[in-house]
């Protein structure tokens, strides 16, 4: 975890997510959900130095000006006052040079997953990005990272559930006691990971190998013990009888109501328990786009 903020339900995430552009830094990526692909946010990244992977609202239009080899296509993002002349100023021969904006790379993916019994969804999404060089990073592959950013999951689940406890709650009724509390989970969280992190570095296996919940009890264990060194921990952590097998990124499980006292009706899925987890084969096939100044519709 880089960096971490909160505040009042009433100041939403697209607001808070400002705080965090405090540790972009040149060189690296950020990767977003389509719930902030606004202009200024992806305006003040660049600013930054850092790149970003933005997934993008598909009922917004954008317009290519040139398509590349690998599908993906290059655009130009102007300021929202302008971008109701934008499509006349290309159809004219070009854009006027007082125009400000961002220039960026659109990838229209579609995703085929197919389980092992033959069943099969499709669905498809748009990238933006300011990776414009498509020989170094492929469409395809940035749409695999993409991909792969719901693996942030987990780290929620362990932060909000396994470290917290699933029945606990903040005990402060007061601001600076939530705040003080967060910060106190985060910081024992950020602890947790590190050790585990140097853990599997000095064993040379997979961080994912290692069991977050026997670092946590390990963990408090030294606590309490006041012995407090990570020695313990780590011992714990590479206890083979400990060790999770080599994991398979390649699952999926169905979406159902899990909750026994949920208003809404229980939906079981075919073949199996609801908990059933499958391996799966994941499919990205880039839809190439047209570049506008060749396009001759009305």
């Amino acid at each position: 975890m880089i960096d971490a903020v909160f505040g009042p339900r009433t100041g939403g995430e697209a607001g808070q997510v400002r705080g965090l552009l405090r540790s972009l830094t040149p060189g690296m990526l950020l990767l977003a959900d389509r719930g902030y692909d606004s202009y200024a946010l992806m305006r003040e990244v660049a600013d930054t130095g850092a790149h970003l992977l933005f997934r993008s609202k598909t009922r917004h239009p954008v317009p290519v000006l040139q398509t590349l080899a690998d599908g993906s296509g290059i655009c130009f993002l102007p300021l929202p006052k302008h971008s109701i002349r934008y499509h006349q100023w290309v159809r004219s021969g070009g854009i006027p040079p007082q125009v400000h904006g961002l220039l960026a790379r659109v990838i229209e993916v579609t995703i085929t997953v197919t389980t092992g019994d033959g069943d099969a969804r499709t669905s498809s999404m748009r990238l933006l990005t300011t990776l414009l060089d498509a020989r170094r990073y492929p469409a395809t592959d940035l749409a695999r990272l993409y991909h792969q950013r719901w693996e942030a999951e987990t780290a929620f689940f362990a932060l909000k559930a396994t470290l917290r406890g699933p029945s606990q709650v903040l005990r402060s009724h007061h601001p600076v006691g939530v705040n003080q509390e967060i910060y106190a989970y985060l910081i024992t969280y950020q602890a947790l990971r590190i050790t585990a992190s140097r853990a599997a570095d000095s064993a040379g296996l997979d961080p994912d190998r290692l069991s977050f919940i026997v670092a946590l009890r390990s963990l408090r264990d030294s606590v309490i013990s006041t012995s407090c060194h990570t020695g313990s921990v780590t011992a714990a952590l590479l206890d083979p009888r400990h060790l999770h097998p080599a994991r398979r990124r390649a699952r999926t499980s169905p979406r159902t109501v899990k909750r026994t006292l949920s208003p809404y009706a229980y939906n079981k899925p075919k073949g199996g328990a609801s908990w059933a987890k499958r391996c799966i084969t994941t499919r990205f096939t880039v839809m190439p786009r047209t570049s506008l100044t060749n396009d001759t519709s009305p």
